[in-house]
C-alpha cells in the first residue's frame, strides 16, 4: 500500500492511509494531511454509465443520470466526473478513537474459618390472632305488595 500512495494516490488509498495512521497512534497533524490530499486527489474507480459517463456511488442496473439499462462499468471516471467520497467513509477518522479501560482489579476474597461465621439469631413470628366470633344474622323478610 505504501507505493500506491506516491505512484496513484487516490482518494480512497490517502483515506485509508489516514485510517491507518490513525489507528497506529499517529499524531493528529499526520492524519490530517492525509485526509487533506483525500479531498483534491482523484476519487479512484466508481461505476460509470458507458453511455452518458455520469459516475455512480453504487452499482444499480439502471444509470440514474440517462436511465440505460446494463451500462455502469467499474472503471476511472472521465475527469470531468467526480463523485465524492460518502461522509461515512470518513467519520471514522474525525471522532476519538475509544480509549482503552483500566483493568479492574478484582476483589481479594479472605478464607473464611468456621469459628468466624456468626449466626443470626432466629427470628420468633407472633402466633397468629384467632377471629373474633361474628354472628350472622338473618336478612328480614321481602313483604310483596299486590295491587
Amino acid at each position: 500500500m505504501g507505493d500506491l500512495v506516491e505512484a496513484a494516490p487516490d482518494a480512497r488509498i490517502l483515506t485509508l492511509m489516514a485510517a491507518i495512521e490513525r489507528g497506529e497512534g499517529s499524531e493528529d497533524n499526520v492524519v490530517r494531511g492525509y485526509l487533506t490530499r483525500a479531498l483534491a486527489a482523484p476519487r479512484g474507480a466508481q461505476w460509470v454509465c458507458e453511455n452518458c459517463g455520469a459516475a455512480h456511488g453504487s452499482w444499480a442496473s439502471v444509470c440514474g443520470n440517462c436511465q440505460s439499462f446494463d451500462t455502469l462499468s467499474w472503471k476511472q471516471p472521465p475527469e470531468t466526473a467526480t463523485l465524492a467520497l460518502p461522509t461515512s467513509a470518513m467519520t471514522p477518522l474525525f471522532v476519538d478513537p475509544p480509549k482503552p479501560e483500566e483493568p479492574v482489579e478484582e476483589p481479594v476474597l479472605e478464607e473464611i474459618e468456621a469459628a468466624d461465621v456468626v449466626e443470626e439469631p432466629a427470628v420468633e413470628e407472633p402466633e397468629p390472632e384467632e377471629p373474633e366470633e361474628v354472628e350472622i344474622l338473618e336478612p328480614p323478610a321481602l313483604h310483596v305488595v299486590e295491587k
